[in-house]
């Protein structure tokens, strides 16, 4: 810190000032996370709080902390990223929360790599022969060669067939509603667009 004296300009003092304050919000910051994540693992302040769940007691920690605009869990990373006092002191709290999320996915990029999975021969044949069917499956349906590409004709072809086949039957309650189908296909087909 620079020495005051009366025979520095206004604005050097200004200029001063500002910077003693921005180091004491620094150091007030850390001083404050530190105090939030010990309240935070704290079981009793937890109790008198009525606070069980995780999310509720990082409710509370963020609106006590709301003036810094950083959310309790975020606050909580950039602390465990960085225990020094001094980091706090030199470093801006964006930097510090980017470079410590980068440092929380490095484990998951720097994992070594899982063992291949060994399975039997009849497994993989399994698989195999479900890949194949599937192959085919996929072709078929691009090719359009298949009853799963079923058209409205196609329904009262299919309608007709079953009436044909029953027409010895008459009025069977259970073709009711067969009849009653083709009826309607049949008059909606006659129906001029």
């Amino acid at each position: 810190m620079a020495k005051k004296t009366s025979k520095q300009k206004p604005y050097a003092r200004q200029w001063q000032r500002l910077q003693d304050l921005k180091q004491q919000a620094c150091a007030s910051r850390f001083e404050r996370a530190t105090l939030a994540v010990g309240l935070f693992d704290d079981v009793e302040w937890r109790e008198h709080m009525g606070l069980a769940d995780d999310h509720q007691a990082a409710d509370i920690l963020t609106k006590a902390l709301d003036d810094l605009g950083i959310p309790f869990f975020d606050l909580r990373q950039m602390l465990e990223a960085f225990p020094a006092e001094q980091d706090w002191l030199e470093m801006t709290p964006f930097d510090m929360l980017v470079a410590a999320q980068a440092q929380e996915a490095k484990p998951e990029q720097n994992a070594p790599p899982k063992p291949p999975t060994v399975v039997g021969i009849t497994k993989y044949e399994e698989v195999c022969n479900e890949r194949d069917r599937l192959q085919r499956r996929v072709e078929q349906l691009e090719s359009h060669d298949t009853p799963a590409c079923v058209g409205p004709c196609d329904v009262l072809d299919a309608f007709m067939r079953i009436a044909d086949a029953n027409r010895d039957r008459g009025n069977d309650p259970l073709l009711r509603p067969i009849y009653a189908i083709i009826d309607s296909v049949a008059e909606t087909a006659n129906t001029p667009v």
